[in-house]
């Protein structure tokens, strides 16, 4: 899904700034659906009585992460342009995704 949202405003960047606009909203939604899922999932996971530190620690890591891929994508924007910036993020998805699915395999 998030991929959807990252091809779909790589796709507005070859258009105009005005689809870049008009498009933003969508990968918008798609980021908070991610954020809902994890929240969601977090909050079934945590320990009993520990629910408030769970959703603290993953905010803090959402907030480490992000500051993380903004510094790398800034950079690879800065050096390569925008839009090859944004097709490295279905990369980054993909190993996401398969990191994901390694840890659902592995848990009983």
């Amino acid at each position: 899904m998030f991929a959807v949202g990252t091809g779909a405003l790589t796709w507005a960047t070859e258009v105009s700034p005005l689809a870049v606009l008009l498009v933003c909203p969508l990968a918008g939604l798609v980021i908070g659906c991610t954020f809902a899922t994890l929240r969601t999932t977090g909050g079934g996971l945590a320990p009993e009585g520990r629910v408030t530190e769970t959703m603290s620690w993953l905010s803090s890591l959402d907030m480490a992460g992000g500051a993380i891929g903004a510094a790398v994508f800034a950079h690879i924007a800065a050096e390569q342009g925008s839009r090859t910036a944004l097709l490295w993020v279905p990369a980054v998805v993909l190993v996401a995704a398969v990191v994901s699915w390694n840890t659902r395999a592995r848990t009983p």
